[in-house]
């Protein structure tokens, strides 16, 4: 759980990651949509789940949703 007053702020586009994720997307997808390389993404979407202490997309996921992020 993330503690009260140290909530990690996304950027916009990670906030729009997080988002196509809760949609279903896969990276791939996100990658074509967004216009940038797969690799891209997959970078962007570690440094989501560093930020989260996420341990996976599912677990960035729920827990931007908890903590209100998204």
């Amino acid at each position: 759980m993330i503690k009260a007053g140290r909530r990690p702020l996304l950027s916009p586009r990670e906030e729009m990651i997080v988002l196509r994720l809760a949609d279903g997307l896969s990276v791939p997808d996100i990658a074509t949509r967004l216009e940038v390389a797969e690799a891209t993404e997959r970078s962007r979407i570690r440094r989501v789940e560093r930020k989260l202490n996420a341990k996976s997309q599912l677990h960035a996921v729920a827990t931007a949703l908890r903590e209100h992020l998204i």
